[in-house]
């Protein structure tokens, strides 16, 4: 079995527009993921939970948020022959908004989910999973790592 560990170490960005609703407590935990590539033969998950947290503070129905990923560079840290695109993003829940369609990770922000504030003060999450693609098509790697640093933003308008 060849095993491609991919260590997702998190760089968070916050990136709110001008006139945005108050703000506070940007999260997205937790702050590294590890992927297992595993044999594409079992039926093993080889995704990982990823939750981002927030809230507005006296936000009205006209405000909306977004929230985007992007990687830093496209191909892994010590595994420069995998691009980041094997990584695939999928958004599983959002409270108070709605996800977009999975896509694979690249160095362009790409929207993992979209929504409408509520009147008053509200707590936002969203959860997703992150997953190789196609584990068999990448050398195994697991000394050092392979690594990938992501930037997410929350934009609020």
């Amino acid at each position: 079995m060849r095993r491609l560990i991919a260590l997702l170490a998190v760089t968070l960005l916050l990136a709110p527009s001008a006139g945005a609703a108050n703000g506070s407590l940007f999260t997205v935990s937790p702050t590294s993921n590890t992927i297992n590539a595993s044999d594409p033969d079992s039926i093993a998950s080889t995704s990982t939970t990823t939750t981002a947290n927030w809230t507005i503070s006296n936000g009205n129905k006209n405000t909306n948020w977004s929230l985007a990923v992007q990687a830093s560079a496209s191909t892994m840290q010590n595994c420069t022959q995998v691009q980041v695109s094997a990584i695939q993003v999928a958004c599983s829940s959002v409270s108070l908004g709605s996800c977009a369609s999975p896509f694979q990770l690249s160095t362009a922000p790409q929207t993992i989910a979209t929504g409408g504030a509520s009147n008053g003060n509200a707590l936002y999450q969203v959860q997703f999973q992150l997953s190789f693609a196609d584990s068999w098509s990448y050398v195994a790697a697991s000394s050092p790592s392979c690594t990938v640093t992501l930037q997410y933003s929350l934009q609020v308008q």
